[in-house]
Formats: C-alpha cells, sequence, structure tokens
C-alpha cells in the first residue's frame, strides 16, 4: 500500500508511515461506511440527495450572492451622495438604498429558489469523487434520484477492472454542473453539521460537499488533513 500523504510504498496494513510518520487509519473508517464507496482507482464517491424545502444550505448560499451584489451599487451611491451632500445624507442613501434594493433582490431570490425547488422535486441530487488531491462535486441532471446514481455507480463499478476513468466519466456524462476543489489550493474548510455541509474553499472557487451525518466526521478529517494551507474552522 501506499502512504496517503508521502505516496512512498509501505508495509500493508500499516499504522503510520515508515518514512513521514502520517498515520493511516482515517481511510478504514471511509472504507467501512455504507454509503460511501471506493473504486479500484482509489477515488472515493458518494450520493447525496439534499432536500431543498428542510435544508436552507443553497438557499442562504444563494442570499449572500444577492446580498453581496446589492452592496456594491449602495455603496457606491453612499460614496456619492458623502462627496455631493455630506455624511447625514450619505447615511441615508445607504439605509434606503440598502433596503429598497436589498428587500427586492432578497424577494426575488427567495421567488427564484421556490421555482427550482418545484422543478427539481424538492431535491437537489449531487454526487461527489474524492482522492488524495481534491474533491469534485458533481450536480446531476435533475431527472436523476439519488437511487439511479447509486445504481450508476454501481454498474460502472465493475467496469473499473479494465478501465479505471469508466466510472468517473460515466458520472460526468450524465452531470449539469461541476466544481473541483484542489486540496493543495484551499485556503479555509468550514463544518455546518447541522446542515450536513463542509465549505472547502478557494481563492477564487467556492465548494459545498454534502455528505451525511454518519459520515459527517470522516469526511471532515480526511480533507481536513490534506488540506495543508488551509484555516479550519
Amino acid at each position: 500500500m501506499k502512504c496517503i500523504s508521502c505516496s512512498k510504498e509501505i508495509k500493508d496494513g500499516s499504522v503510520f508511515c515508515e518514512f513521514c510518520g502520517y498515520q493511516q487509519l482515517e481511510v478504514s473508517l471511509l472504507d467501512e461506511s455504507k454509503e460511501i464507496s471506493k473504486g479500484e482507482d482509489g477515488v472515493y464517491r458518494w450520493v447525496y440527495e439534499l432536500n431543498m424545502w428542510t435544508n436552507p444550505g443553497i438557499l442562504i448560499t444563494l442570499l449572500k450572492v444577492v446580498l453581496l451584489a446589492t452592496a456594491f451599487p449602495t455603496l457606491l451611491v453612499s460614496l456619492l451622495e458623502l462627496f455631493e451632500r455630506g455624511f447625514s445624507e450619505a447615511i441615508e442613501a445607504f439605509v434606503t438604498v440598502g433596503g429598497i434594493a436589498g428587500g427586492i433582490m432578497v424577494g426575488l431570490a427567495i421567488i427564484a429558489y421556490i421555482i427550482i425547488a418545484v422543478l427539481n422535486g424538492g431535491k437537489y441530487c449531487v454526487a461527489f469523487e474524492m482522492d488524495e488531491k481534491g474533491i469534485r462535486h458533481i450536480q446531476m441532471d435533475k431527472q436523476f434520484k439519488r437511487s439511479q446514481v447509486l445504481s450508476m455507480i454501481t454498474v460502472l463499478a465493475g467496469a473499473l477492472a479494465n478501465n479505471p476513468t469508466a466510472m468517473g466519466a460515466g458520472l460526468l456524462a450524465n452531470a449539469k454542473k461541476t466544481s473541483y476543489s484542489q486540496f493543495s489550493k484551499v485556503k479555509n474548510i468550514k463544518a455546518k453539521r447541522n446542515l450536513n455541509i463542509i465549505y472547502v474553499n478557494e481563492s477564487f472557487e467556492r465548494n459545498q460537499i454534502y455528505v451525511s451525518r454518519e459520515d459527517f466526521n470522516s469526511v471532515y478529517d480526511y480533507i481536513a488533513k490534506r488540506c495543508k494551507k488551509a484555516n479550519i474552522k
């Protein structure tokens, strides 16, 4: 077997790497998972079906983006008022413009979220691929249910003996959108256990990792130990 940190060959069943001393035990925790499968290519894969009505994770992210987009024009108007009319007018403009624009944008965002949730049957089906280098978030097309993606993973797993890339290619072929986080570039990691979300953020790339409560700590530890430069919360 290879060390999960330095990739040097070590004895099978080793608890620590004889070269770098890195502990190898966390891999077995993932290997014992009932919902996470490990392919012959060494990639961990799992499926998560988020209930868009009961888990506000996506809505919270959407509202953050909307409010951030609203903040720029609000600040611009306030600065113009500050230079032209004074401090009190700038504060008034900030409150007025921010309140009106922010309220409208938040309202539109919530309406859009409800429409998307209805069109997707209230479910957000996503698959994940994770190895030593990074993790990929794969948003499946809306017609795919969790059971269908799980079946796809099982069928494609049989092809790995002859083609190590078959499973990944099969998932990506049916993906609506993908997002990849390279562990060496991750700047911060934040866990939201009550929402089953791990935020994995690079400088210009934001990723949300969904994982069941049973496997949350194992996946979180796996990611955290490989993001050497990350600020972990």
